[in-house]
């Protein structure tokens, strides 16, 4: 077999093993997480998922629920376009910034929709304590509360 032969059947093994083992969003996860140096145990953690259910995903066991897909493309910035057909760009934002984003030590990740509910439980709860306050009650957390604000922004504008 001469070089140029070998070479011919590199590149084309290598096409057939992205044709074959690229041909799913399963596939497609792992190949995302493996280019963000990420381990199971690492995704798993980030998401408060475990390690047996991303596998699952990834080996084409088990079908991500919604909540569980939308939180491994946002959390790894994968392209959903690229995710769902294998074309053009694997990741959303450059390749450094995903790897940085991914490798953030202790963080836990919300989706958008998460952090919205979060976010409307608070206001939906701070709304009704606030109404059952006196006028002085009300008065006496208004001066607290901007006290707190003031502090949090002198705290950041520190760094």
């Amino acid at each position: 077999m001469t070089c140029h032969s070998v070479l011919e059947s590199i590149v084309l093994d290598s096409i057939i093993v992205k044709s074959v083992f690229m041909d799913s969003e399963n596939t497609r996860f792992k190949a995302a997480r493996l280019s963000l140096g990420l381990t199971l145990k690492d995704v798993a953690s980030k998401i408060s998922y475990s390690v047996g259910a991303i596998s699952g995903v990834e080996n084409g066991h088990d079908t991500p629920s919604v909540r569980l897909r939308t939180l491994l493309i946002e959390f790894m910035h994968i392209n959903e376009s690229w995710l769902r057909t294998g074309k053009g760009e694997m990741f959303s934002i450059s390749t450094t910034e995903a790897i940085a984003e991914a490798k953030k030590p202790d963080t836990k990740f919300l989706t958008s929709a998460e952090e919205r509910q979060v976010e409307e439980t608070w206001t939906e709860t701070l709304r009704k304590r606030f109404a059952k306050m006196s006028p002085e009650e009300r008065e006496r957390f208004a001066k607290t509360f901007s006290g707190i604000i003031d502090l949090a922004q002198a705290g950041s504008n520190k760094k």
